[in-house]
């Protein structure tokens, strides 16, 4: 199995920075480490405050990262195919 950390990153901009783009190699080894799920529209992934947040990468499509509507709901990212929620560091 191929060690994901050390597959190059796809950045372009520095949005990239913020919210990296893997490379189809990289989806590919994350897709045999963990399991497919398909989403629908409105379903909540992660609630705000929740401890453990799990670790998800868009396989197509898109999904939305929005404030709290208690907060005054705004959109913060929309993350695309080869993007992933969590931190860069959770690779190596």
């Amino acid at each position: 199995m191929t060690d994901i950390s050390q597959l190059p990153m796809a950045l372009s901009s520095p949005f990239d920075h913020v919210f990296p783009v893997l490379t189809v190699a990289q989806v590919a080894c994350m897709a045999a480490l963990g399991r497919i799920r398909p989403v629908r529209c409105d379903d909540v992934l992660v609630e705000e405050g929740q401890r453990q947040a799990p670790f998800f990468v868009v396989r197509s499509g898109e999904f939305q990262i929005v404030q709290s509507p208690a907060e005054g709901a705004a959109l913060v990212a929309v993350l695309r195919s080869g993007q992933f929620t969590g931190e860069l560091n959770m690779f190596s």
